[in-house]
């Protein structure tokens, strides 16, 4: 037989350049960054189970985002937090019918990831137990998987009073709503926090093949789902314009698929929200993703920040 043609990717035209709006905030020389899509992918067609089908949802253009009131970053909360619960980077977790271990990267790589990527001072917070009561479960292949809507309520008194947000990291599994066989993470939109689990990342927790690059593989997937959920709560919807570290996620085929770097559109909706510095920013996510060992990331950046720099030098 003949092989299949490749899908046809979606353009996204001239949809996302109506949902970016005006710009008469940015200086000329740096408008780019919002306006020039040759460096991203286009969202590709939807798939059978993929987010898009299982949770349709409105694509959020800038206004829409302007007018959900996303919490703006100002004094005094001008950082953000990270509380781990539980062990880290290695967790026992036992069950009524399992032991298994649950690997995640360094809390503190995390933390140097969002402070770069979200241009705001990240401070981590001492890791505490996960809270053994208090908090629904429900039983699902043997295991506890906790309702993460309820253990954001636990925690929100340990937000500090200087945090933006505060994203809780916790090894055991979650889901957010009854109708979810499970939740890779959960945010708020407005009452600044988020919590991502990392037992889901590695299949063979639930007897399913290890990755073959195990630690590697671990390390992007919790860092994207990090991003992500943090892009929550500066306000950022999911992105359905390009490949973006804020495009919904159903399964680890989807979690491998998106990139760690924000689209045109959502980039603007974050530089709203905080006034970062584009250049600097830049500058320093660059430096993060080398020394995370992110090669691909770093190279995907440095080649931005080249032609957004010529771009500007042409002007």
């Amino acid at each position: 037989m003949p092989p299949s043609p490749a899908p046809r990717l979606e353009r996204p035209g001239e949809a996302w350049r109506q949902a970016l709006g005006p710009l008469d905030d940015v200086e000329p020389a740096l408008r780019a960054a919002f306006t020039d899509p040759r460096d991203f992918t286009p969202m590709p067609p939807q798939r059978p189970g993929d987010w898009r089908t299982v949770r349709p949802e409105p694509a959020q253009s800038v206004a829409e985002f302007l007018e959900s009131a996303p919490n703006i970053r100002f004094a005094p909360r001008e950082r953000l937090a990270m509380l781990p619960l539980g062990r880290f980077p290695v967790d026992v977790l036992v069950g009524r019918e399992y032991v298994g271990l649950v690997r995640t990267p360094e809390p503190a790589d995390i933390a140097a990831l969002l402070a770069a990527f979200f241009a705001t001072p990240t401070d981590l917070l001492p890791a505490e137990p996960l809270p053994e009561s208090g908090i629904p479960w429900r039983e699902v292949q043997g295991h506890r998987q906790h309702d993460a809507r309820a253990l954001l309520g636990a925690v929100a008194p340990r937000l500090p009073p200087d945090a933006y947000g505060m994203l809780t990291l916790v090894t055991v599994d979650l889901f957010a709503a009854r109708e979810q066989q499970y939740a890779f993470g959960w945010s708020t939109l407005q009452e600044r926090l988020a919590v991502v689990g990392f037992a889901r990342f590695d299949p063979s927790f639930f007897g399913g093949p290890a990755p073959a690059d195990l630690a590697g593989t671990l390390r992007r997937r919790g860092l994207r789902v990090a991003v992500h959920e943090v892009g929550h709560l500066f306000g950022l919807a999911h992105c359905q314009s390009f490949r973006c570290v804020m495009n919904g996620v159903a399964d680890l085929d989807e979690l491998d698929a998106i990139p760690l770097r924000l689209c045109p559109l959502c980039l603007r909706k974050l530089h709203l929200v905080t006034r970062l510095d584009l250049e600097a920013r830049d500058l320093e996510l660059l430096r993060a993703f080398e020394a995370l060992g992110l090669p691909e990331e770093a190279h995907w950046l440095a080649e931005r920040r080249r032609r957004l720099q010529f771009a500007a030098r042409k002007r």
